[in-house]
């Protein structure tokens, strides 16, 4: 059992989502409709983010560092590194 989920857009949240556990969703690299509904998401629109839903870009599954934009720059992850513990803290009180 669990009171909440905390999480990417990943398999473990939309497993909690399916068995109807509350997820606080922390999403960068994906636009906010891309996902289930959840009232609990953290989503950080200044800097660069929705890359994963940009039709003219193509992801390199063989890429583990994948940041189409702004890869091998100061930018590269700035959709997720600009989403601060404080953030969360915030949606979740």
């Amino acid at each position: 059992h669990a009171s909440f989920f905390i999480g990417l857009s990943s398999g473990l949240s939309w497993l909690a989502w399916a068995t109807r556990i509350p997820v606080v969703l922390i999403s960068g690299f994906s636009l906010p409709n891309s996902e289930f509904y959840t009232p609990w998401r953290v989503f950080n629109s200044h800097g660069c983010y929705g890359c994963w839903d940009d039709t003219s870009l193509n992801f390199d599954h063989q890429d583990f560092l994948w940041c189409p934009r702004h890869k091998n720059t100061d930018r590269q992850f700035e959709r997720t590194r600009l989403i601060t513990g404080a953030q969360v803290n915030g949606v979740i009180n």
